[in-house]
């Protein structure tokens, strides 16, 4: 990718992220600079001091680990946040290596490096000039080491970015100025030459380098809620130097940042039991930990910090400062107090089913819509919220008690084909078009889901619109899964925010799914489970899962037969056939909507009934075929042959040609006769005398006019 250079372009911004994400690098949007200062807008302590990486720290919640090459990810990032600078993840998973030369610092770290190995340019790697003038040059990660990202490699200015670690990449722009392009394109770059990588291993393998706090870009939020949380810990609880290096370790683990390690060593001086030391101290015992560092086999963490809060007197449910910067998970702010019922309690509370669609669907419950392609998910949706909105039968044959104010978000059909089908379907309900629906919505983009703040725009949109149903379609367009797909524990605490916006809003939620590859290939209905992901069919209440009856034929492509499986908790159930008939698009009349809905009994039967009718005609045929070749190997021997000769040269078993035999004889179409051989006389066959010719004789092999004893034994 050959990347422009238009400073201050948003666009180009967009532009450039999008394009580092089709060559399968991994993007992540990262504050800019306005005004002089970072765009997170933030002073930092009573020190007065703008933010320590303005310009370069991440905009996302998660930080690195949101790093994404999809598409749809990155235009909603630039989209909320135009201005955003772009970085790049290094390491494995986008095949980048940067070895950073920084001349910001007292040394310069282009010259240290042109010392060692020649100028820079006649390595033939591309080299992006750095806001601060440095450069970054760009290598292919190697696949065979595991190369972590560090800085000062043998005590030079000369960092390395490898895994766990992001580089900003041009048109990006901070406090020191622009990054650009200088040689080369991101697509030329190499593998990192044999000396340079040796070198850089030397060092690492020289001591174990544990991570700086600049090496990890630190999430504000967590840094904020850290400080706060350190100031609420009295000197009190810190009763051992255990405790308080179980305090250091936690606070290190959520915001490795010069700030909370500040308020550790302060609040380390105030402790009369902890063992102070003084700042080297602290600073020592800061430094032996990283990210990963247990604690007498605990991971610690904030809670870690918020346990002595609590000790020290801290209620964080009343300080406003704490409440304020509590996570956006809590997008239905349920107390923390977990209600209990008494027995009489739980007996007076209304639990009425209130059916969306009569003995289908249930209000306020989650839905799961899944299927395999071409099973007309979307399209079905479509009759959905229409019959919702209108109170119309749903697919023509299930009631709607009441009208309900209904939504489809679809992000994969298009608004042109959205259209066109809901005018097909309210057509067949009985109105001139969707036009005349007003409790039908429709949205051609759904929001990205992999975030509590994601839930609250749903949650805002179902307050906004007064919706009764909100149906999203499809999911693999809606959240950010990842690895967390394989995982039932981590998709329940994706899924879990949609379960309480409903609940707290009283909309159902209807998530449009995608089967596992392979399943349903034989037509058969599908079954929970069957859909891809964890979690899904145990995040769900009730669902509505579709497949073909039959395959879906290219040569007609209007015709659908469908198997509609539905249930819930609330203990229904159904199985159904769905007949759609679309028409040929380029028919004068236009495409249409004509549904047949028939029971799971009727379909089976049909089946068996159709598999019966295949059956016998394959038998009447294997019967006509042996009948007719016996036939004409009697025919092909006027004078008569005896058993063993037409068996051999019928190619049949002596059983097989017996029965023929007798069969035909039944028919009238040979006779037994004697058959000389050697002066001796043999049992044998021969063709029936007859007025008419040979041609006009046939051979009757209808499985119906035999009895079923010969019809096995000719088979």
């Amino acid at each position: 990718m050959v990347l422009s250079e238009p400073e201050g372009n948003n666009g180009g911004n967009l532009d450039a992220a999008l394009g580092y994400a089709a060559d399968g690098m991994l993007v992540l949007p990262v504050h800019s600079v306005k005004d002089g200062r970072c765009s997170c807008e933030r002073i930092r302590g009573p020190k007065e001091h703008h933010c320590r990486s303005p310009g370069k720290h991440p905009l996302t919640l998660n930080g690195l680990r949101d790093a994404s090459a999809v598409k749809r990810v990155v235009r909603q990032w630039w989209k909320d946040n135009p201005h955003a600078n772009v970085a790049i993840q290094t390491g494995r998973s986008s095949d980048l290596l940067v070895v950073d030369l920084d001349t910001k610092r007292s040394a310069n770290g282009v010259e240290q490096f042109e010392a060692l190995f020649g100028s820079v340019k006649e390595i033939g790697c591309p080299l992006v000039r750095t806001g601060s003038g440095g450069l970054h040059l760009l290598f292919s990660y190697p696949s065979e080491k595991k190369l972590s990202s560090c800085q000062g490699i043998h005590g030079l200015q000369i960092d390395l970015r490898a895994q766990d670690g992001y580089v900003l990449v041009p048109p990006s722009a901070n406090l020191d100025g622009s990054y650009r392009l200088e040689e080369g394109t991101f697509e030329s770059r190499g593998e990192v030459p044999v000396e340079i990588l040796q070198w850089i291993l030397s060092d690492a393998n020289s001591r174990d380098r544990q991570r700086t706090p600049q090496q990890f870009e630190i999430d504000p939020t967590n840094e904020r809620k850290t400080l706060h949380v350190i100031s609420k810990i009295s000197k009190r609880f810190i009763e051992s130097r255990d405790e308080w290096m179980r305090v250091c370790a936690a606070a290190k683990y959520e915001a490795p940042s010069d700030d909370v390690f500040d308020a550790i060593d302060q609040l380390s001086s105030k402790s009369e039991v902890g063992n102070y030391r003084g700042t080297d101290d602290v600073r020592r015992t800061w430094d032996s930990f990283n990210r990963q560092t247990q604690f007498d086999g605990e991971t610690t963490t904030l809670g870690t910090l918020i346990s002595y809060a609590k000790q020290s007197g801290w209620d964080p449910k009343s300080d406003p400062v704490w409440l304020a910067m509590r996570p956006q998970e809590e997008v239905n702010p349920a107390s923390d107090e977990i209600r209990f019922y008494t027995g009489p309690e739980l007996a007076k509370l209304d639990t009425s089913v209130a059916w969306l669609v009569e003995k289908v669907l249930v209000a306020g419950q989650p839905v799961l819509q899944a299927g395999p392609k071409k099973s007309l998910k979307t399209n079905t949706l479509i009759d959905l919220v229409c019959s919702l909105g209108s109170g119309t039968p749903f697919l023509g044959r299930f009631e709607v008690p009441e009208k309900r104010r209904a939504a489809l978000m679809s992000s994969e059909s298009g608004a042109s084909t959205i259209q066109e089908t809901a005018n097909r379907i309210a057509k067949a309900k009985g109105f001139s078009g969707v036009g005349e629906i007003e409790n039908v919505l429709f949205a051609f983009e759904t929001p990205l889901i992999s975030t509590a703040k994601e839930c609250e725009k749903i949650h805002e949109i179902i307050e906004s619109y007064r919706l009764d149903v909100l149906a999203i379609d499809p999911t693999y367009l809606t959240f950010v899964i990842g690895d967390s797909g394989k995982n039932i524990f981590q998709m329940g605490q994706i899924l879990s925010p949609l379960s309480r916006i409903g609940q707290s809003t009283g909309c159902t939620i209807i998530l449009s799914h995608h089967s596992r590859k392979g399943v349903g290939r034989d037509g058969e209905p599908l079954d929970l489970g069957d859909e891809s992901y964890s979690g899904f069919s145990e995040w769900a209440r009730q669902w509505l899962y579709i497949n073909r009856r039959e395959p879906y034929d290219e040569s007609s492509p209007g015709s659908h037969k469908l198997w509609l499986r539905y249930g819930g908790s609330a203990g229904h159930a159904g199985l159904h056939g769905i007949d759609i008939e679309e028409s040929d698009p380029f028919a004068e009349s236009g495409r249409q909507w004509r549904l047949s809905v028939s029971s799971a009994s009727e379909i089976i039967s049909s089946r068996q009934r159709q598999n019966e009718q295949t059956n016998r005609e394959k038998t009447d045929a294997t019967i006509r075929r042996r009948l007719s070749q016996v036939f004409e190997v009697v025919k092909g021997l006027p004078a008569g042959e005896t058993k063993a000769v037409i068996a051999a040269k019928a190619g049949f078993s002596h059983g097989i040609t017996d029965k023929c035999l007798y069969e035909l004889e039944r028919q009238q179409l040979i006779e037994v006769t004697e058959v000389s051989k050697s002066g001796r006389q043999y049992p044998g066959w021969k063709l029936v005398e007859s007025d008419n010719s040979d041609s006009t004789r046939t051979v009757s092999g209808q499985s119906a006019s035999i009895s079923q004893s010969d019809n096995n034994s000719l088979l």
